[in-house]
């Protein structure tokens, strides 16, 4: 199915993308289900991308009702959707928030292995998460004194702005700024 769908055709791109939100159970969940989110999405975008029976038919023999949906088969499915695209992109914010880390840096590492996918993960520079294999020797973008200013910026507009602590004296607000962004963390 997967070479075939791609050959003589325009280039169709494959996106998926998941947020880690800590704050939400389902959300900050485990790299199984971050997964198996990225591979309904490229399913759903192959549906979408081609009306061609063949394409259908195959993805519904490989998910029949009684697919089990373990790690090593979404993995392996993942793998499988993505050569019916010409690329895949996946984005995964927020991998600091995933509670298994190292079963997310394995499956990862296990996905990296396809040529065509392209993955982008941000998130704060945990270390547990930089020394793992599937990072090393990978480009990294770090924005945290960036961030750090663009905050810095915006609660100094605030404390000018706010009728109450405009009348204070600028001790008192550079103390304020200085507690307020000390340790923000870029959030």
């Amino acid at each position: 199915m997967a070479a075939e769908s791609v050959q003589g055709r325009q280039p169709i791109l494959g996106i998926a993308f998941f947020y880690c939100d800590g704050n939400s159970q389902y959300m900050a969940s485990d790299s199984e289900i971050v997964f198996s989110s990225a591979l309904r999405q490229l399913v759903t975008q192959c549906f979408k991308a081609r009306g061609h029976q063949s394409v259908i038919d195959a993805v519904k023999a490989r998910f029949t009702d009684r697919t089990i949906f373990s790690r090593d088969f979404v993995h392996s499915s993942l793998k499988w959707i993505a050569e019916s695209f010409s690329e895949v992109f996946i984005l995964i914010d927020g991998i600091d928030e995933c509670p298994d880390r190292e079963n997310f840096c394995m499956s990862l590492g296990c996905l990296s292995e396809s040529s065509n996918v392209k993955v982008l993960v941000a998130g704060r520079p945990e270390h547990d998460i930089a020394t793992t294999d599937v990072f090393r020797g990978t480009a990294v973008l770090k924005i945290d004194e960036d961030v750090r200013d663009d905050i810095t910026t915006h609660v100094r507009w605030c404390i000018e702005r706010d009728r109450k602590l405009r009348r204070h004296s600028a001790e008192l607000k550079v103390e304020l700024l200085t507690k307020l962004t000390a340790k923000c963390d870029g959030m």
